[in-house]
């Protein structure tokens, strides 16, 4: 299964259409091509306060599954069959990346990291003791930013009102280790295309806006 988000809106009739609670604003447009089903594409309609779209497959069946986010609501979907699994309770997300070989997204706003299932949302937690600010009911204070994947583990910044901290998240455990302090430069690390993240750039916003149509 291959996924792309959409730049401009198809040709009415020229492919199947399916609707995600579509909003009279703007929409992300996903685009799903499954080598032996139908091309079709999804309207799904866009939160209103985050800036980020994309489309996540879970990594544990193929692409099957996928969350996508559209202007930081969620919407978890069966690409074969086009059924809605749920609508996420989360509407403000500004980055997401898949657990690689689970059945895991993980996905953050400005402040909290949150595991994400095909049926529920379970919290990150942070832990003390490892040289950074840690709040067990929050990761940052205002910013955050995913690197790539790891094989054991999801590591990135937090920001503090010091500074930034990195952080690192073990799949086995999935508890956040905040710390050790990095740089105390507020635009050390800004949102990333790919995966998102928080606080952005007007670059990355004006790059965004293609998406919302």
């Amino acid at each position: 299964m291959s996924m792309q988000l959409l730049t401009r809106v198809p040709i009415s009739g020229t492919v199947l259409e399916r609707h995600y609670d579509v909003v009279a604003g703007s929409n992300t447009w996903v685009q799903f091509d499954h080598p032996e089903g139908e091309r079709w594409v999804g309207v799904f309609g866009n939160g209103d306060v985050a800036f980020y779209s994309t489309a996540v497959p879970f990594a544990d069946d193929g692409g099957r599954t996928v969350l996508v986010v559209a202007r930081g609501q969620g919407y978890i979907v069966d690409t074969v069959t086009g059924a809605l699994r749920r609508k996420t309770r989360w509407n403000y997300s500004y980055s997401a990346v898949a657990i690689p070989g689970h059945g895991l997204i993980l996905v953050a706003d400005t402040t909290n990291i949150w595991v994400v299932g095909r049926d529920e949302d379970v919290d990150v937690s942070a832990r003390d003791g490892f040289g950074g600010p840690a709040d067990p009911h929050r990761i940052a204070l205002d910013g955050l930013v995913f690197d790539e994947p790891g094989v054991e583990a999801l590591t990135g910044q937090a920001w503090f009102p010091d500074g930034w901290y990195g952080f690192r998240i073990p799949y086995n455990t999935l508890v956040a280790e905040v710390g050790p302090l990095l740089t105390r430069d507020e635009v050390a690390y800004q949102a990333i295309p790919t995966r998102g993240g928080f606080p952005t750039s007007n670059e990355y916003y004006v790059w965004m806006q293609q998406f919302w149509l």
